[in-house]
């Protein structure tokens, strides 16, 4: 259940969004809070076995301005295949890919997601009334 709130919370908010005439639904993308958004991928099916991955971002689709390589944690000898959004990007709007490497070669992008990223306004203080 948890899983299944998290990945429809972000079309749940665009929606919002475009019913109240925030965005437009051309604008409408994912939310993502950096303190704790996560990419997440499944490996591939079939080829070699990953050494690392490459979480490829940028500001526009089909631009790749930032790639950060995701290693194994020892004692892992393999990858993990999920990465705090955080290490990779900051604010603004981002599409990103992700591809696997080992000693033999580079996989092809997978699919592209596109998200905005933010963080959550601190809360108010010194309300009175008068």
């Amino acid at each position: 259940m948890k899983r299944l709130f998290t990945t429809m919370l972000p079309v749940l908010i665009a929606c919002v969004l475009m019913e109240i005439g925030v965005v437009s639904v051309a604008e409408a993308q994912a939310v993502v809070t950096l303190a704790t958004g996560q990419f997440s991928w499944t490996p591939g099916v079939g080829g070699g076995v990953a050494s690392q991955y490459n979480v490829k971002c940028g500001p526009a689709t089909g631009i790749r301005s930032v790639t950060t390589a995701v290693l194994p944690v020892p004692p892992a000898t393999t990858p993990p295949t999920t990465f705090p959004v955080s290490s990779v990007v900051g604010a603004g709007t981002w599409f990103c890919v992700v591809n696997a490497q080992n000693s033999v070669g580079l996989s092809a992008d997978s699919n592209e997601v596109s998200f905005i990223t933010g963080n959550i306004p601190s809360a108010p203080t010194g309300l009175t009334v008068k």
